[in-house]
């Protein structure tokens, strides 16, 4: 039960986050695969690095892969006002195709011959919080990340102005608030967070990457958000 709610944790407070602002990240699934993509191609080259170092690595660039891919629709919304809902959620089936594509193309286990990417580097993995079972460090990734998520909206005058713009973005323009910026904060940590939820999968339970990775962990997010 903890080993599947790690990653449903780390979706469900990206959507909540964005949501918080008033923007409907339908993306998870998509950005989710963009950190296990990021995970994946750099455990597979650190080989020797110590743990200390790869795990702090691989979480940061499963966060970076997740913005960057959340940054297209978060872009058209504040600069053209294009519905995020539309494009957060076709980029999901772009992002299909992408980890398809590796798979089935440079990223072919070259030993097994399945589609699946090589095992990533064994420094690279999650360490087990209960010896003998899955449970892994990314679970308390999972509660330190919602911990973080509810001080910066309950105790942060960013927290404050994310709330008021997801409240009334005209009231929010009014009281002099910058809500474009707010708002692509906001989808671009939402999507870095649902990136770690990829490096969970990757380094914690598969050690590599695959086309069933997830679960539908990303769309399952929005349900918890709501």
């Amino acid at each position: 039960v903890l080993v599947k709610a790690t990653p449903l944790m780390l979706a469900g407070a990206a959507v909540t986050f964005a949501v918080s602002a008033g923007y409907y990240n339908i993306g998870a699934e998509g950005q989710l695969y963009a950190g296990a993509i990021a995970a994946a191609g750099l455990g597979m080259v650190m080989d020797g690095v110590p743990a200390i170092i790869t795990i702090p690595v691989l979480i940061i660039a499963g966060f970076a892969a997740g913005m960057l891919w959340a940054l297209i629709p978060a872009l058209l919304k504040v600069k053209l006002a294009v519905d995020e809902v539309v494009t957060t959620l076709l980029l999901n089936s772009v992002m299909a195709y992408i980890v398809s594509a590796l798979l089935n193309g440079p990223w072919r286990d070259p030993v097994s011959g399945w589609p699946q990417s090589p095992e990533i580097s064994t420094t690279s993995i999650f360490f087990k919080i209960i010896p003998r079972s899955r449970l892994n460090l990314g679970f308390l990734i999972g509660l330190a990340t919602i911990a973080v998520l509810w001080v910066v909206l309950k105790r942060t005058s960013f927290g404050l102005k994310m709330r008021a713009v997801g409240l009334g973005k005209p009231a929010a323009r009014f009281a002099g608030l910058n809500v474009g910026r707010t708002t692509l904060i906001a989808a671009l940590v939402s999507g870095g967070i649902a990136g770690i939820a990829g490096v969970a999968e990757v380094c914690g339970i598969q050690y590599h990457l695959i086309e069933g990775l997830s679960a539908n962990y990303g769309y399952t997010g929005i349900i918890l958000a709501t």
